[in-house]
Order: structure tokens, then C-alpha cells, then sequence
């Protein structure tokens, strides 16, 4: 198993660098706000807590691109999981 850490390091940095990330972006999200809708600010790309902002992107594009970052990272972490398995 040591190993195998040491062989692909990258996918373990990659997935911890996306669950910090997305953990900060929950930390930056309104806390006077229910756990759910500030879950959902962070899936939906966009910073609801300041709309004044200029970081502010409650568009599409914004959206697109994490769903497609998270579903890279839930596709690598199950190749993993079945190459465990076999």
C-alpha cells in the first residue's frame, strides 16, 4: 500500500486540494444562512453571501465548471476504489 501511495501521490493531493476547496468555500458562504443553502452557494459556483461583490457569478459558466470539476474527481476516486477491489 506504501507503494502505491508513493507511485500516484497526485490523485490523493487532488483529491484532498478539492474536499479544502470546497470546504472553503463553505467557510466563506453566509453562516446566518441554513446549512443546506449554503451548501448549495457553493455547488452552484456562485458567491451568494455579497452580491455586491465582484467575485460575484451567479451564471451558468460558474456552475458548469464545478460540476464538471467535482465529477472528475468522483470519477478518479471510483477508478481507484475499483482498482482496490480488484
Amino acid at each position: 500500500m506504501i507503494e502505491h501511495i508513493s507511485q500516484n501521490w497526485y490523485m490523493y493531493w487532488g483529491v484532498f486540494a478539492s474536499v479544502a476547496y470546497v470546504w472553503y468555500r463553505y467557510r466563506q458562504t453566509d453562516p446566518d444562512k441554513p446549512a443546506s443553502k449554503r451548501a448549495r452557494s457553493v455547488l452552484a459556483g456562485a458567491h451568494y453571501h455579497d452580491s455586491e461583490s465582484e467575485t460575484y457569478s451567479p451564471g451558468l459558466p460558474g456552475r458548469q465548471f464545478l460540476i464538471v470539476g467535482v465529477g472528475l474527481v468522483l470519477v478518479a476516486g471510483m477508478l481507484f476504489i475499483v482498482w482496490l477491489l480488484q
